[in-house]
Formats: structure tokens, sequence, C-alpha cells
């Protein structure tokens, strides 16, 4: 069997004309009158109900017949002759599917009796009888896309967007949207379920199976990521509930398909627990969210009270139709209805999207800044507590720290201003960060007071790189007008002694004023 049809005839601006009056209905054998089509007349499955009439003069041309079959077995005659038959196999990979069968009526059959004979296993559909039309074949295929390529492009919309609602919710918001992704699941599975509705998926593909299997599985899942969409984002209270409610879907579908394959029922037999099933949970969900309304008056309960309630009447209409056996306008409700739901969801989306980017945007502009020293470029103290803090605590391995302190700063800022005071710590700290970043990270930690933290730094390395630091200093006091000295403490973490961060900054404070007092007594002398 093709998968995929190859159909493709030329579309012409035809209209198919109507075969519909003046049809002989006969219900095994017993006559029961001449009717106009569409028209469904009282029989039991198995029944065999045949439709006959003569053939107009239009008919002295080849003509192609078009008769939409209602789960039904399908023959075709011709004066008694059979020139077309379509039968499903009673097994699980061949269920039986609503679908079009194209009848192929040869010149010259003007004042010919066609009979169409139906037979079908289900109540319901077996005395379904749909309307006929005739024409060209392209303008059979005009016809058909005209009347439903509404339904199909609008569920492969609706497909394409649930899809991106979907992916954009896992990729960019993961866990935190989760809910989100939820319905998008939702909405793909609706679709597929309008999708099969849609009355021409035969045209591009040709399996009876998934035509006559996708509307009753997806119809079944779809409620599922729905119930699972609520209970983590609007019904936290009432998540019992819903999860509960979610397993008796899950059960549901499990039930259908085992059911269908095991030959118990088949997927037409169980749609009916399926619409209640939805049906009892939207009254469900429509109480709860009326309860949580009127309980928190908040502005996320009103939007979807106000979207689930324009949602329910299109859901209330199509089972309507269904209970008044209107089955040929299937989903014409719910392809509007849930179409808006979805655009309405997605544009929220985006615009949430957009907030949320707009956000880690000035979070991120946020942390610079807390983390950043804006004199010196420095890290700044909020982010030596943090790291201090982290290495402290976390680390097993050799923690070293290194404490700076200008000497005289206050006698540059009296003598030639704040601005160069200011400068005097931009050069010193670059002078600092040239020296030492290779092996840590530098910061300011308070006015003229900087630190390192450092996992590589030894007493002896420490002591090399002081001795760096002070001949980068020596050249650019130089050419300054004023002396750059800094004096440095070196510490580490001793494990097991050192109860806290603070312990290293106090031993390595000590050690930097023992490093000043020399300095000050050099200068002196």
């Amino acid at each position: 069997m093709s998968f995929f049809s190859t159909q493709t005839d030329k579309l012409t601006s035809f209209s198919a004309s109507k075969l519909n009056e003046g049809w002989d209905i006969r219900v095994d054998s017993d006559f029961v009158g001449t009717v106009n089509l569409p028209r469904v007349v009282e029989a039991e499955k198995n029944s065999i109900v045949s439709a006959s009439r003569l053939l107009t003069a239009d008919f002295n041309q080849p003509q192609t017949i078009l008769i939409r079959g209602s789960l039904q077995n399908v023959i075709v005659k011709l004066n008694d002759s059979i020139i077309y038959e379509k039968s499903f196999e009673d097994n699980i990979f061949n269920t039986y599917a609503s679908i079009y069968h194209f009848v192929d009526i040869p010149e010259a059959s003007s004042g010919s009796t066609i009979e169409i004979i139906l037979v079908s296993p289900y109540k319901n559909m077996s005395g379904t009888l749909n309307e006929i039309h005739y024409g060209p074949p392209s303008t059979i295929y005009q016809h058909l896309i005209s009347q439903h390529a509404y339904k199909l492009n609008v569920s492969l919309l609706m497909i394409l967007i649930s899809f991106i609602f979907a992916l954009i919710n896992l990729i960019f918001f993961n866990k935190q949207s989760q809910h989100n992704a939820y319905l998008g699941i939702f909405g793909i599975f609706i679709s597929l379920w309008l999708l099969a509705e849609s009355r021409i998926l035969q045209l591009y593909i040709n399996n009876d199976f998934l035509i006559g299997s996708l509307a009753y599985v997806s119809l079944a899942a779809s409620p599922i990521a729905a119930t699972a969409f609520l209970k983590t984002y609007i019904f936290k209270a009432d998540k019992k509930l819903f999860s509960s409610l979610c397993v008796i879907y899950v059960i549901n579908l499990v039930f259908i398909i085992t059911s269908h394959i095991s030959g118990l029922f088949a997927f037409f037999e169980t749609v009916t627990i399926t619409i209640v099933l939805i049906s009892i949970g939207f009254l469900l969900t429509l109480y709860s969210l009326i309860r949580e309304y009127s309980h928190r008056k908040d502005i996320l309960s009103r939007n979807y009270l106000l979207l689930f309630s324009f949602f329910t009447v299109f859901l209330l209409l199509e089972v309507i139709g269904f209970a008044n056996k209107n089955f040929t306008g299937t989903a014409n409700y719910a392809t509007s209805g849930i179409l808006l739901m979805l655009i309405i969801a997605f544009i929220s989306t985006i615009l949430t999207l957009s907030n949320k980017i707009k956000e880690v945007y000035e979070k991120e502009i946020y942390e610079v800044i807390a983390n950043t020293d804006q004199l010196t470029k420095a890290k700044s103290r909020f982010a030596f507590e943090k790291d201090i803090e982290k290495l402290f605590y976390n680390s097993t391995n050799h923690l070293a720290l290194i404490y700076f302190d200008f000497d005289d700063l206050k006698f540059i800022n009296d003598h030639f201003g704040h601005n160069e005071g200011d400068k005097t710590l931009i050069d010193g700290f670059n002078t600092i960060h040239s020296v030492f970043h290779d092996y840590g990270n530098c910061y300011r930690i308070g006015g003229d007071e900087f630190a390192c933290l450092s996992e590589m730094i030894n007493l002896d390395l420490f002591k090399s790189l002081k001795t760096e630091l002070h001949y980068k200093l020596k050249e650019i006091n130089k050419n300054s007008n004023y002396q750059i000295r800094i004096s440095a403490g070196y510490t580490e973490q001793i494990h097991g002694e050192d109860q806290k961060p603070s312990d290293l900054l106090q031993r390595a404070d000590q050690h930097m004023y023992i490093d000043k007092n020399k300095n000050k007594a050099q200068v002196k002398n």
C-alpha cells in the first residue's frame, strides 16, 4: 500500500454538480422511500443500505462521482455490474475510516441505473447517506479543496504554532515554564485531531489506518497534556484532583488503543467515553476557575476563566452536534475556537518571553554593576565576599589571601586633589592586577584596600610577585609628582583551625600592617 497519494489532477474553474435528488432507498431489500440526500435512515449495524436512481444526460460524457462514506464499506453498481468496491478489512491495521470515494462513470451512461450499497458495523453510521457530487476529476478535487482547505490549513498552522510554542518554552524557560510546554503539546494533539477531521487528509496520505485512527487517538491524548498544564500552573491547590483526572485520561487512552488492538471495541465505539470524560474535565475546570477567581480576584484567574469559558462554548457546540449525529460538521466550531485560543496563548508567551529576556538582560547588567567597582573596574567587595565564602567552605585545596593597602593616599588627596587620588587608586590597582591576575582574582574591598584570592600562590611565589609589584610601581613613580606605595600582607587557609573567612581576613590584615610599618621605616631612613 502506498503511504503517500500521488493524485495531481490540474484544477479547473468548473463547479461540481450535485446528484442528491430522487434516490430510492432500501434497507435489507425493504423499500424505505424516495428521498433527497443527505439523509439518515433507520438501519441496524451491518444492514445493507442501498440507494439507486437513473443517471441524467450529463452522464453521456465521462464523469467522476464523489461519495462520502461514513465508516462504511461501499459498493457501486452500474446496471447491476460492480464498477467500484471499497471494503475495510477487519483488523487493527486497516480500521474503518470515513473517506471519500472517487467512482469513474464511463461515457454514454445516461439513463443507466446507478446503485450505491453501504454497510457499516456501527449502528450510528449504518443509515448515513451523505451528499453526492459529480464532474470531471479535476473539478471534484477542486470542490473538495474549496470546501475543506480552511480546516486543513488551520490545523497545519496550529501544529506549527503549537510546536514553536512548546519549543520556545522548553528552550528559553526550561522548568520555569513547564506548564506552557504542556499547553503546546496539547495544541499539537488537538491540531492533529483537527487535521484528521479536515476530510481531505486522504488526498495526501493514502493510509486507511492512519486516517481512521488519528482523530480518536489524538482526541483522547489531548486532555492529558491540558490537565497537566492546569495542575502545574493554575490549580496548585487542587493538584490532587487534576492529577487524578490526568491519570483517568491516560487510562482512557490506553483503554481505547488496547480495545481496538484486541478487537474488544473499535475506535468509534469508544469515542463517546472520551467525549464524556473531556466534558467532565471541562466542567470541573470551569468550576475550579470560577472558584479560584472568586477567592483570589487576580488577573491570571480572570484571563483563564474568560478564555476557558469562551472555548467551552465552542466545545459544547461540538458535543451537541455529535449528540445530534451531525457527524458531517465535526470540528467546525472547535477549529476556530482552538485556533483563537492557541494564538492568544502564543502571543502571551511571546510577550512573556520578551519580558523574560529583558529581565535577564537587566539582571546581568545589575550583576555586573554589583560585582564591579566603578572607579577601578576591579571586582567589588560584594564579589569578594561571595568568592571567599565559596572557596573557603567548598574547597579542600590551597587557598591564599593577599591584602593590599595604599600608603599615604591621604597625603596625595590633600596635596594634589582627589582626582589625583582616584588616579592613584586606578594606576595602583592596574599594577596589582597585572602582577597577580594570572594566579587568581583581584578585588577592591574598601577605600584604598584591595585583595587577591588565589589557589596557586604560596609564600615563596608571593614574595617574588611582591618584588615585581614594587618594581613596576617604581617605574610609574619615575614620571610622577608623588610616590605610589602599596603594602601587602599574605596568609593562607589553615584547614582545621580557621573557622570562617574572617579568620583569614584578620590574619592577612595583620601581616599587611607589619609590611606597612616596614615601608614607613624605610621611607624615614
